[in-house]
């Protein structure tokens, strides 16, 4: 088998292997409800800095901070749900797949910024760039649907302003 068709054979593994386990971690992680947390943490963050900078009773801060702690807490359950799918799904791949299938082709397959890899060292690099590629590319879009969907609210609180 020619090195360039397991180069793109290893690519497609690993691209289809970090798509599945992007969208299976955001669809059981509740990324929604850990944005929400976030944004309650940093409010949460600068009132108790707040509360430290007046003298706040010491009973108040340490109450914020247990709140803080709680939601920190909830947050990383969330996150943690989606590993039990993905880790093992990504040892599966790595450990049974790509021998099974690659098993015989041994040592540098390809060599990239002078750094040489082996199939699986290639199959990580192309699942960590694809997962990169694709957090950016749903960012983008969250971030493009949150503006819509405040323009849309500001204009139909516009329209019921006029009726």
């Amino acid at each position: 088998m020619a090195i360039s068709m397991i180069i793109a054979e290893i690519v497609v593994v690993a691209v289809i292997y970090a798509t599945i386990a992007f969208f299976l971690q955001r669809k059981v992680s509740n990324i929604k409800r850990v944005n929400e947390i976030r944004k309650t943490v940093n409010q949460h963050q600068k009132d108790l800095n707040e509360m430290i900078k007046t003298n706040a009773a010491k009973a108040d801060i340490e109450k914020k901070q247990q709140e803080m702690m709680s939601m920190l807490s909830e947050s990383m359950k969330y996150q943690m749900k989606g590993m039990f799918i993905v880790v093992p799904m990504f040892l599966l791949i790595y450990y049974v797949a790509l021998p099974y299938v690659f098993g015989g082709v041994t040592g540098t397959i390809a060599t990239i910024f002078s750094i040489n890899l082996t199939y699986q060292t290639l199959f990580v690099a192309s699942a960590f760039v694809c997962g990169i590629v694709l957090l950016i590319l749903v960012s983008v879009v969250d971030k493009i649907k949150d503006k819509a969907k405040i323009s849309n609210d500001n204009t139909v609180v516009a329209e019921n302003a006029k009726a």
